[in-house]
């Protein structure tokens, strides 16, 4: 049997970590239902430094947001991007940003076919599998 890889985008991992009401156990289900070994959840580099930078301007101390990444570091992975993603982003960015298409294209890369976010629009058109958390969670993978 094949390990399902699903990639959380940085809205949904960044949910995980703050207190965000029913979006928060969202994320924490799909995360904790991976320890249980039903799938593996990754995000990307990008998302790390993303979620740095936001917990920092919300007002968080250096060594907070660095609690709340080691937190999340210890329950998922990480993959990485690389030149040749941003050479692929590059030459498929059209009405989508880059950011988003750069995403997909690492998940792409590291033979992950299924992105778990809020923002659905982002990643239209790109071949990959798109589920809202609770979409994913309602599958009962």
């Amino acid at each position: 049997m094949m390990e399902i890889r699903i990639l959380l985008n940085t809205d949904v991992a960044l949910d995980f970590l703050t207190k965000n009401g029913e979006k928060t156990k969202q994320a924490q289900m799909i995360i904790r239902e991976s320890l249980f070994g039903r799938y593996e959840v990754v995000i990307t580099s990008e998302t790390v430094s993303e979620i740095n930078y936001r917990m920092l301007e919300a007002g968080m101390s250096i060594g907070q947001a660095r609690e709340c990444m080691s937190t999340l570091l210890n329950l998922i992975s990480v993959i990485d991007t690389n030149e040749a993603d941003c050479q692929q982003a590059l030459s498929r960015t059209n009405e989508l940003e880059f950011d988003n298409v750069l995403t997909a294209e690492s998940a792409r890369r590291n033979k992950i076919s299924v992105i778990v976010t809020d923002s659905k629009n982002y990643f239209e058109n790109l071949g990959l599998n798109l589920f809202s958390p609770k979409e994913f969670l309602a599958l009962r993978v």
